[in-house]
């Protein structure tokens, strides 16, 4: 069964009992692989004023499409600037 959020353009959901069998892990560096083969990681790493690699939970079947960065607890005033240089199926620098 699926779900109509009312008020949008007809956007469905699957029934959340689709999501009883994917794959996750829930730790605080994290993934999991959804319906149809999309995988979701998330995680934290510092590397204060350097640069570094970021190794993914997981290693994603065939390809990273897309790097998403937020801020760190940094505090009031500070300054954060992070680019993605290269990603790869198991990391990203």
């Amino acid at each position: 069964m699926a779900t109509t959020i009312s008020g949008t353009s007809g956007i469905t959901f699957p029934d959340s009992g689709v999501f009883t069998n994917a794959a996750s892990s829930t730790a605080a560096n994290g993934y999991v692989k959804l319906p149809g083969g999309l995988i979701l990681q998330w995680g934290y790493v510092s590397t204060p004023n350097t640069s570094g690699t970021v190794t993914f939970p997981i290693t994603f079947p065939n390809a990273c499409h897309a790097v998403t960065i937020g801020p760190g607890d940094t505090g009031a005033g500070s300054y954060e600037q992070v680019n993605v240089n290269t990603k790869s199926t198991t990391s990203f620098t």
